[in-house]
């Protein structure tokens, strides 16, 4: 499911300047300075999520595209339905929807219209740009095709895209900057986030309830937060009042209050993951509280809870650099107007790293870089790192594929190393088979990094999804997908998988089924 939201005067992003954001599987992040935009475009799917949501259900869109005024309701963190408009002018509120039309090549578009300071909306319908006539009397809409009514009866559009992408964003789940609260006691949740006594309940009754497979959840949880802090053992339980957590690590009894806010919010926000099952993980500032090495960890692991991905918001550049594939930048300029726009990929290593001083990266605890293939295999290398325990030794960067995997590359590799003389490769081969050679173009990028005594490995099988293990594919995708060959090209299978969604499948593989392989061996031995 690929989708682009555009929103026109949604508080800070004005009609002239909308804010267009792609939403699809994987990782995006939104850097940008404070009070920039960032939290409030995470925030308008919470606020708006109602209206969202109701887009699944076909009565509803019917009414929007029939009607001149249909109400919904806002979240209640809105006091007022003037908050949600922007204040440089006196126009509509604009949400417009972008989806693929079933076994068409047409896109069509979901144009909501929100009047002033009010929260009724109307629709219209576009294909392609052109406006579909849905106001003609007698439509109606079967099985989310819009049909003109009467005895010739045609189909104007099919919007079971629509209903796929109303049924994501009515389970996304939005987390705000501040979230330590975990023993207070609210009137309600915060935002989308249980917390305080009602939290502590929650996890008492799932630790210990009936529901057998909520409870492996949490133990699994347990295991990730062991894992990533570094313990030899954890167990967290409610104190007997239900007021705070007790952890046992290492077979001692601490409070939560005795183990830092860090600590606890991995509790908080995982629990509430656990809980919630989300599609998309809305959240601001995953470094907060956390030692840059944690950050990263913290980030993906939140993400192995969201089933489709995570759209998080930052002032780390290097952060968003490691952890998405898609990297917004957002900004205000000095009459308080937004803006959003793509942070381009940039095919320059050495630039970017000059850039950021390496301080981007080496806050984050690393002191080596190692170079991939392209942006979907940085998580993915960086969960198989972690089964070496070496996740948080590397910054692994993209090389954009033949961008920069060819034998112009020297001038950029030593820019690198004149920044961090620690730096190693590892490409995909592109071999169809066994005995095929690699392109030139690959050749002479492996030649350039023998001559700079950087560490390359090319790998024996086509590329790193022909690695990942039919045992980890099925505990993520299910029974009926299958590892791939060797040599065998992913958009081949049937059925296959996105690339965006190997590190989820990584995150479930185990060691030894990467032990004996060259890619194994080499990541054993970095």
């Amino acid at each position: 499911m690929e989708a682009e939201l555009i929103l026109s005067n949604y508080r800070g992003f004005a009609d002239d300047q909308p804010a267009k954001l792609k939403i699809r599987p994987g990782m995006t992040s939104l850097i940008g300075a404070n009070n920039s935009g960032k939290s409030t475009l995470l925030r308008f799917f919470f606020e708006f999520r109602s209206l969202l949501s109701s887009l699944s259900n076909q009565d509803f869109v019917q009414q929007i595209l029939t009607q001149d005024s249909v109400s919904f309701a806002l979240a209640n963190t809105v006091r007022d339905a003037s908050e949600v408009f922007h204040n440089g002018n006196s126009e509509a509120l604009i949400i417009r929807l972008d989806f693929a039309e079933p076994n068409s090549p047409d896109q069509l578009s979901l144009i909501l219209k929100i009047p002033r300071d009010q929260a009724t909306v109307s629709g219209q319908l576009k294909r392609c740009g052109s406006l579909l006539n849905t106001r003609l009397t007698g439509m109606v809409i079967n099985d989310f095709k819009v049909h003109t009514d009467g005895p010739h009866s045609s189909i104007i559009a099919d919007l079971n895209g629509l209903v796929e992408l109303a049924n994501s964003l009515k389970r996304c789940m939005y987390i705000p900057a501040f979230r330590s609260a975990i023993s207070v006691t609210p009137e309600r949740d915060y935002f989308d986030m249980q917390i305080g006594k009602a939290f502590i309940h929650a996890w008492s009754q799932n630790k210990t309830g009936f529901d057998i497979r909520m409870a492996e959840r949490i133990s699994s949880l347990e295991e990730d937060i062991k894992r990533i802090f570094g313990y030899g053992s954890l167990e967290i339980i409610a104190s007997a009042d239900e007021t705070t957590l007790h952890l046992m690590i290492d077979k001692k009894r601490r409070r939560l209050d005795e183990v830092g806010s860090g600590i606890a919010q991995f509790i908080l926000v995982l629990m509430n993951c656990v809980i919630k099952n989300p599609t998309f993980l809305l959240i601001d500032e995953p470094e907060s509280n956390l030692h840059p090495t944690l950050q990263l960890d913290f980030l993906t692991t939140i993400g192995s809870y969201a089933s489709q991905g995570v759209i998080f918001a930052t002032h780390s550049l290097g952060l968003a650099r490691s952890a998405s594939e898609w990297v917004y930048s957002v900004s205000k300029d000095d009459r308080g107007r937004c803006t959003l726009y793509p942070y381009e990929a940039e095919p320059n290593l050495a630039e970017l790293l000059g850039a950021l001083n390496y301080s981007g990266y080496a806050q984050l605890g690393h002191k080596k870089v190692l170079l991939v293939e392209g942006p979907s295999d940085v998580l993915t290398i960086q969960q198989m790192l972690r089964l070496y325990n070496k996740e948080h030794q590397f910054a692994i960067m993209p090389l954009f594929g033949n961008s920069l995997i060819n034998s112009d590359s020297a001038r950029h590799l030593e820019q690198i190393q004149s920044i961090c003389p620690n730096i190693y490769a590892v490409i995909d081969s592109e071999r169809s088979n066994k005995d095929d050679e690699i392109s030139r173009q690959r050749q002479g990028f492996v030649k350039v990094c023998k001559s700079l005594k950087i560490e390359c490995l090319v790998m024996d099988w086509r590329a790193i999804e022909n690695y990942l293990s039919e045992p980890a594919i099925q505990r993520f995708k299910g029974a009926d997908y299958h590892s791939l060959k060797e040599y065998e090209l992913l958009k081949t299978m049937s059925p296959n998988w996105s690339k965006s969604e190997n590190w989820r499948i990584a995150r479930e593989m185990k060691k030894e089924e990467l032990d004996d392989t060259d890619l194994g061996k080499f990541l054993s031995d970095l």
